[in-house]
């Protein structure tokens, strides 16, 4: 579950934002206006830690969609350069084995996911069996008791 802002607090959600647009700590509880050592303290704290770790991933999630935006075009550029005859050879072979690296990844990737999926299906279908074998046997699911 997410944390909400409220649940840290405003100094604490401004070191979460201070560290993201500082250079070092120092600075961050500088902007945050606290001192370096409360930083340190509460940089130590898990709930602290999960909301860090939170923003971390929010921020990488955007910086990795407008990444992809660039996709479409990076492949174009590297499928021309890679068929360029005026291009040096050794950059081409760098090209062509960057692709062949990149597309076995993808795949592997996709046979991956499709593993997972299979194992989150056939896991639902065996807690599935397990509750129905338990309300057979009149055994009550939460407690586990006979009834």
């Amino acid at each position: 579950m997410p944390l909400s802002e409220s649940q840290l607090g405003r100094r604490q959600e401004a070191a979460v934002a201070a560290l993201f647009s500082n250079r070092t700590h120092e600075e961050a509880a500088r902007e945050a206006r606290i001192t370096s050592r409360t930083l340190r303290r509460w940089m130590k704290r898990p709930d602290f830690k999960a909301r860090l770790n939170e923003v971390r991933r929010e921020s990488f999630g955007r910086d990795y969609s407008r990444l992809q935006q660039g996709a479409p075009a990076a492949v174009t550029t590297l499928l021309k350069t890679l068929v360029d005859p005026k291009v040096k050879e050794s950059l081409r072979v760098a090209i062509a084995k960057f692709v062949l690296e990149s597309t076995q990844k993808s795949l592997e990737i996709e046979t991956l996911e499709l593993r997972i999926s299979n194992l989150e299906q056939e896991l639902a279908k065996s807690q599935q069996n397990v509750i129905e074998d338990y309300e057979e046997l009149n055994v009550d699911t939460e407690t586990g008791e006979a009834s």
